[in-house]
C-alpha cells in the first residue's frame, strides 16, 4: 500500500527562524509554506492527464484500505430499555452473549453497591455509537448471517426483565434476565477456568430456560409417590456434581448410597432388568427451606423415563438442610444463606415492572 513521503530540506536555524517570523505576519509556519509551495509545484508541472490518473489510483488504494479496515472491525450492538428510554448503539468491542452477560451482572451488582446511581445499563459502554433502528436491523441481519464483524446483537429490557440475543443458526432467543445473571455468576465463579469451560457452565445453566411464546400448555400429570419399606438415613445423603439453579430452586444431586428399593419400592436393583434411578434434592430459594419432596427419575433399560417423587418428612428436611449448606460452602464458597441472599438481591434489580395496558407482548424472532 503506497503512501505519503517525507521531504527534508535543510535550513540554517538563524534563517529558519528570520523566515518563521516573517511568515507569522501572514499567518503561517514554515512547514505550511512549504507545503503549499510544493503543491503549486505539482500543480504547474504535471500533466492534468498525468494528475487526473494518480488521483485515481490514490482513490482506489484509500478506498481498498478501508475496505480492508471495516472488513477487520469487530463490534457488538445493543438495545437496551430501561427506566422507560431506549438505547440502539453500537460498541467497538468484541462482546459475545457470555461477556454480555456478565457485564449485566456487574452492572445489577452495582445497583445493590450504589442504589442512587441513578445512570442506567447503556452508560456503562461510554464509547457507544448512536443507530437508528434501521441500521440495527441491518446489523442483527449481518449477525446471522455470520460475517464475522458483529460479535454479539442483544435486545435487554430491563423493564420487562428480559435479555435476547441473536444466535447465528437460531436467529433471536429470549431469556429473563435474572437466569442469564445466574448463568454469568456461575461462570466466572471460579479463577482460572478456560474460555472454553466458562462457555460451558454459562450454556448448561441457561438450557432449557428459553421463553416462548407457546408457553400455555396443558397441566402436567403430577408425579406418582413413591414408598419403600424404609425411609432414609442421614449418612445415607450426600451430593455429587454443580448445583443447578431452575427459576427460584436450587437443584442437588444425589448419588444413590442407599438400597434404593428398599427407600423407594422400585426394582431397579433387580438382575433382571438393567433399570436405575437418578435422585434430586430441591432447596427453594424464597422460602429458604428444603422443598417438600425428593424427584425421582426412574431410567428403564428401554430407554423410557418415569417420574416420580419421594415426600420427605421433618427429619429427613433437616439433614437434607444440613448437608445442602455444607455441599455448598464447598462448591460456591459460601453458605446456603448468602446464596439465597444473593439470590434475592438479584431479583429485586430485575424485576419486570408492571405491564402497560395494551396489546400482550411478543417475543423477539417468534
Amino acid at each position: 500500500m503506497s503512501g505519503s513521503v517525507e521531504l527534508d530540506l535543510w535550513l540554517h536555524e538563524y534563517e529558519e527562524a528570520a523566515l518563521s517570523d516573517a511568515l507569522k505576519q501572514r499567518g503561517m509556519t514554515v512547514r505550511e509554506y512549504l507545503q503549499q509551495q510544493v503543491n503549486r509545484a505539482y500543480e504547474e508541472m504535471v500533466p492534468s492527464d498525468v494528475r487526473a490518473r494518480v488521483a485515481h489510483r490514490i482513490g482506489e488504494e484509500r478506498a481498498a484500505q478501508l475496505a480492508e479496515r471495516e472488513a477487520s472491525r469487530r463490534f457488538a450492538i445493543f438495545h437496551i430499555k430501561e427506566h422507560g428510554e431506549e438505547f440502539r448503539f453500537l460498541t467497538n468491542h468484541n462482546i459475545e452473549f457470555l461477556d454480555a452477560g456478565r457485564l449485566l451482572r456487574n452492572y445489577v451488582r452495582s445497583m445493590q453497591d450504589r442504589p442512587d446511581q441513578g445512570k442506567s445499563f447503556a452508560y456503562w459502554f461510554r464509547e457507544r455509537v448512536p443507530l437508528t433502528p434501521a441500521e440495527f436491523d441491518a446489523y442483527v441481519d449481518e449477525r446471522i448471517s455470520n460475517s464475522g464483524r458483529v460479535t454479539g446483537a442483544f435486545d435487554i429490557d430491563l423493564d420487562q426483565g428480559t435479555f435476547s440475543a441473536v444466535h447465528i443458526d437460531n436467529g433471536w432467543q429470549t431469556f429473563t434476565a435474572k437466569d442469564v445473571c445466574s448463568a454469568a455468576y456461575f461462570a466466572f465463579r471460579k479463577q482460572g477456568l478456560a474460555d472454553n469451560d466458562r462457555w460451558r457452565i454459562f450454556l448448561d445453566r441457561l438450557d432449557g430456560k428459553e421463553l416462548r411464546c407457546d408457553m400455555e400448555q396443558g397441566k402436567a400429570e403430577e408425579p406418582q409417590v413413591l414408598c419403600g419399606s424404609r425411609r432414609l438415613k442421614p449418612f445415607e445423603i450426600s451430593f455429587e456434581g454443580e448445583i443447578s439453579e431452575y427459576g427460584h430452586v436450587l437443584n442437588f444431586y444425589m448419588p444413590v448410597m442407599f438400597d434404593p428399593d428398599a427407600v423407594f419400592g422400585t426394582n431397579v436393583t433387580s438382575a433382571e432388568n438393567d433399570d436405575y434411578v437418578n435422585v434430586y434434592a430441591e432447596y427453594d430459594l424464597r422460602t429458604g427451606e428444603v422443598c417438600p419432596a425428593l424427584l425421582v427419575t426412574l431410567c428403564r433399560g428401554d430407554g423410557s423415563n418415569c417420574d416420580y417423587t419421594y415426600p420427605l418428612n421433618e427429619d429427613e428436611c433437616g439433614w437434607l438442610l444440613r448437608k445442602m449448606d455444607a455441599y455448598c460452602l464447598q462448591e460456591m464458597e459460601m453458605p446456603l444463606a448468602d446464596v439465597r441472599k444473593q439470590w434475592q438481591e438479584e431479583m429485586k434489580q430485575v424485576q419486570p415492572a408492571p405491564k402497560p395496558h395494551g396489546p400482550e407482548l411478543k417475543m423477539k424472532g417468534l
